[in-house]
């Protein structure tokens, strides 16, 4: 199979993608995934002899990784630039916009829907029901888990997001710093949007200070992480409206950023020297639209432990050392106690960490290109080997419907959630 991967990256134009191995530059995560992850596949083609073949398109393609064929594309010539090259299938990053794209593919031509966040129920039953999408692939095993009784799930599979471990693990782990010389130091890595949860720390800040006088605060990332035209509010974090909800917790009655908190905007690699000394890693403490986090895995590889929900993509990136909370009430105890923690158990971590490696993730799609080109239903293709008894139910109705002659129109577990949703709403 000829292969596209779909950056849409118009926003980032002028970040460097040319070295995605060596980390992410400064983008979001799912711009990085799409540089990389192809970067990694021409890699693992080379080396195992695969008949398939990668093309990176993308808006721009300036700073593009060296040795990948590239082609420029836009959302309105994505399928022109499909039907020129001779593409057999086009990996699209899934939003509710982005189904016209695979809508508008040569007829020859199928659409691989890469879904970086979870995914309603109305727009995955569009998904499972067009005949021009092949494929769904999830980045963690909860997101697929949450619709497993779903028609979707019949084509979707599992593939992690991919990190340079293995590099990591080579070149750059020796240099870590030992957990026990690292101050109180906590680092936020993300967007700074309601979604990645910062207002939590914000408005839980103020209790940890209070347990541990010297704790700090890195914030790394903002507003611009994925457009870099977004307009910010007065102290240039966040859109303005954000900025107000949590800056109260954050600044001094005089309105100036407290000394226990540095605001280090979005940075690319030179981001290093502050992971490599944070003790406390708090990703997304909402979960809200965690489907993986990459976040997580980078501030655990740089010897940090994490404080975040029990949600989503964190259950397969958070290693042992990690606390999980069942609230956000809970977020502040839970940094405390990591504060306080005396080991990181690093090189336990590093080798759980392996199992996201480009090189172990690129074969996994590899799996799955192998099973397209055979026509090879994706029933038992990459699919998460065990039920967790969170969702033991949603499995028993997933094979209630197989088997029952019309069992296909049954409902799913979403639905009854949607429905319990809408009937709480409207007795508020």
């Amino acid at each position: 199979m000829k292969i596209g991967f779909y950056l849409q990256n118009a926003n980032v134009a002028e970040a460097d993608l040319s070295h995605p191995l060596d980390g992410n530059p400064g983008v979001g995560g799912t711009e990085y995934m799409f540089a990389a992850i192809p970067y990694a596949l021409q890699q693992a083609v080379q080396a195992s002899g695969s008949p398939h073949e990668i093309v990176l398109l993308a808006n721009s393609t300036a700073r593009l990784p060296e040795g990948l064929a590239t082609a420029c594309a836009t959302d309105d010539t994505l399928g022109a630039t499909a039907a020129r090259l001779g593409l057999d299938a086009v990996v699209i990053r899934y939003s509710a916009a982005n189904l016209r794209l695979g809508a508008a593919l040569p007829a020859a031509c199928s659409a691989v829907y890469w879904t970086h966040n979870f995914v309603p129920r109305a727009e995955l039953t569009q998904l499972a029901r067009a005949p021009y999408v092949k494929a769904i692939v999830c980045v963690g095993t909860e997101q697929l888990h949450f619709y497993r009784d779903h028609s979707a799930y019949a084509k979707s599979v599992v593939i992690f997001n991919g990190y340079p471990v293995r590099h990591f693990a080579d070149h750059v782990a020796p240099g870590v710093s030992p957990f026990a010389s690292r101050g109180h130091e906590v680092t936020f890595l993300g967007n700074i949007v309601d979604f990645k949860g910062f207002h939590l720390l914000a408005d839980a800040w103020p209790q940890v200070v209070a347990a541990v006088p010297d704790a700090h605060l890195n914030v790394i990332g903002g507003a611009r992480l994925y457009d870099r035209s977004q307009s910010l509010g007065p102290y240039g974090i966040a859109e303005k409206i954000y900025e107000e909800r949590f800056m109260p917790a954050l600044v001094g009655s005089d309105g100036k950023i407290l000394p226990s908190v540095t605001f280090h905007g979005v940075l690319g690699n030179e981001k290093d020297a502050i992971l490599n000394r944070t003790r406390v890693g708090v990703p997304n403490p909402s979960g809200v639209s965690e489907t993986f986090c990459i976040a997580a895995l980078e501030l655990q590889l740089w010897g940090a432990v994490i404080a975040t929900i029990d949600y989503g993509g964190f259950r397969d990136t958070v290693g042992a050392t990690g606390v999980l909370y069942r609230t956000p009430a809970e977020l502040a105890d839970a940094i405390i106690r990591q504060l306080r923690r005396t080991d990181n158990a690093y090189e336990a971590f590093v080798d759980f960490a392996r199992r996201f490696d480009f090189e172990a993730v690129a074969l996994d799609w590899l799996r799955l290109f192998d099973a397209l080109a055979a026509g090879e239903p994706l029933e038992r293709v990459l699919k998460p080997a065990a039920v967790p008894r969170a969702h033991a139910r949603k499995e028993f109705n997933r094979r209630l419907k197989r088997l029952l002659p019309f069992g296909r129109l049954l409902p799913s577990a979403m639905f009854y959630s949607s429905l319990l949703n809408r009937i709480n709403i409207f007795n508020r």
